[in-house]
């Protein structure tokens, strides 16, 4: 069954692929990403796991960027 029409007002975010969907009284639209940037850690570089921990973080930073920023998926993808 599918879920019911929600429509994006300034009173009403829509959440979409993850994210929260809001609107402005200027007509500005944003996503924000729900919950992704309390994934991001700080890296105790003393660790014998920190090489892996901040390919970890650098991964989760990179999600956040790519979604939020499209432009900026493009820079990552030639830079792999």
């Amino acid at each position: 069954m599918a879920k019911p029409k929600e429509y994006l007002s300034t009173a009403n975010a829509l959440m979409f692929n993850g994210g929260i969907v809001t609107i402005d009284n200027d007509g500005k639209v944003s996503l924000r990403q729900k919950g992704q940037g309390k994934k991001i850690e700080l890296v105790n570089a003393d660790s014998e796991t920190a090489v892996s921990d901040y390919v970890k973080q650098r991964a989760q930073g990179a999600y956040i960027a790519s979604v939020c920023q499209p432009e900026a998926a493009f820079d990552l993808s030639t830079a792999a």
